[in-house]
């Protein structure tokens, strides 16, 4: 073999070695925020501790800082990893684009979607947001390019009067967690999805969002 060659072998197998590194790390980094999520989903945030996940991931302690400087900077990095899969999900399914009625049926469904499908991610969210020392912390809405996008079409709206002329933070937190509510509801057997379908909630909440009369009245 020549000499060239076994240079480009050589810096091949340290790619490859790096390459499976960054895997193997990525994949630590994974089973922490996972074990970690499963802790403050089943026993809360003031049971979270690095022994604990250390314990249930069999990753040392002192390993388990290596990919992240404290508990605090590991429960953040927990939540910004389950806002990250929420607003990805409402991002590529939510267009922002139609009548109003068409966007707040598609934004509606989309929720109602992802949190059926992730409760793992709305309970960490939620748990989090809720806790005083974290919400000063967190990122926040208007960190989010979904929300900033979300806002201004909200605003465009209330100009052109299709919308109420409310803060649209409140009636962005009002359709948010009035989902989470139906869906909490429909899981924990409350009432069915048969007995009251989305489109029937839809209609409930479209008053909030929508004044009729003011719309007819902008539309002749």
């Amino acid at each position: 073999m020549s000499f060239v060659n076994t240079i480009i072998l050589l810096f091949s197998i340290k790619l490859t070695k790096i390459s499976l590194m960054k895997s193997k790390n990525e994949s630590r980094k994974n089973k922490i925020i996972k074990v970690t999520s499963k802790i403050i989903v089943t026993d809360g945030l003031a049971k979270v501790s690095i022994l604990e996940i250390a314990k249930k991931t069999k990753i040392s302690h002192s390993n388990i800082y290596i990919y992240f400087k404290d508990k605090e900077d590991l429960l953040i990095s927990v939540f910004t990893h389950h806002l990250d899969l929420y607003t990805s999900f409402l991002d590529q399914n939510i267009s922002l684009s139609g009548s109003v009625d068409n966007v707040l049926s598609e934004t509606v469904k989309s929720i109602y979607d992802f949190n059926n499908s992730n409760p793992t991610s709305i309970k960490v969210i939620q748990l989090m947001r809720a806790d005083p020392h974290f919400r000063k912390v967190l990122p926040s809405v208007n960190d989010s390019q979904l929300f900033i996008k979300l806002f201004n079409w909200i605003e465009n709206e209330k100009s052109a009067n299709n919308v109420r002329d409310f803060n649209s933070i409140l009636l962005a937190d009002i359709l948010f967690n009035s989902i989470l509510s139906y869906s909490n509801a429909i899981q924990t057997h409350d009432f069915t999805y048969s007995e009251v379908p989305l489109s029937n909630f839809i209609s409930l909440i479209r008053p909030l969002f929508v004044d009729s009369t003011t719309l007819n009245e902008s539309r002749k």
